[in-house]
């Protein structure tokens, strides 16, 4: 069941994000903490089963380190928590792209994809934003079934030249028969699996990944 909830929650990488407001706004409720990952939740208004999740940790590396990680679209599918795919559709701009995400169902359940359109953005305050959602585009998998990206937002600012901290926001829904509580069940455990995944990634890569404390 674990890793259906882990399943569930793909996507980001393609994730992520507007968040200068992710520590701002209110009517967060605490989750959890752990491992230095510290998971919130609140309802959000246009889905009233489908909660929107934020998670927020530091983590001992450069940003230029996991922006490598992050922007390597073709890699995502051999380290991100059960993405079995992920490529750009289409480049609109240098900063803009339509990117496709498949999540990896186990059986008896169909594979999930997420069509989504990602926005780059680089801050005054040396920070990036990854903002992702759904768009209408002519893209579709037969056997699978589209989901839904209300948004996504991922946030990355150095906290010094070898420590950057990380705030995202995801509110996704698998759609189909899949019930709303078993996607926020979902959506609440991928945070973790997430970071940890991106910090054996970086280890990986022969970066000496750890989260911050």
């Amino acid at each position: 069941m674990k890793k259906l909830y882990s399943t569930l929650s793909v996507t980001v990488l393609t994730l992520f994000t507007h968040g200068l407001a992710l520590n701002a706004e209110t009517n967060w409720k605490h989750l959890n903490s752990k491992d230095g990952i510290n998971v919130f939740a609140k309802q959000n208004s246009s889905s009233e089963k489908i909660v929107t999740i934020k998670a927020d940790t530091t983590l001992s590396q450069p940003m230029y380190a996991i922006l490598e990680v992050v922007n390597d679209v073709p890699k995502a599918k051999e380290w991100a928590p059960w993405v079995s795919d992920k490529k750009i559709l289409k480049r609109i701009s240098k900063y803009e792209t339509i990117d496709l995400t498949v999540a990896d169902l186990p059986w008896p359940l169909k594979d999930r994809y997420y069509v989504t359109k990602q926005i780059y953005k680089e801050l005054a305050d040396g920070g990036i934003i990854f903002t992702s959602e759904t768009i209408d585009y002519p893209y579709t998998i037969k056997g699978a079934i589209k989901g839904t990206i209300e948004h996504s937002v991922f946030y990355l600012t150095p906290s010094s030249p070898f420590e950057t901290k990380i705030s995202f926001e995801l509110n996704l829904d698998p759609a189909g028969a899949i019930p709303k509580w078993v996607a926020n069940l979902a959506q609440k455990q991928w945070p973790h699996d997430f970071y940890q995944a991106l910090k054996k990634e970086l280890v990986r890569r022969g970066q000496n990944a750890n989260l911050a404390h």
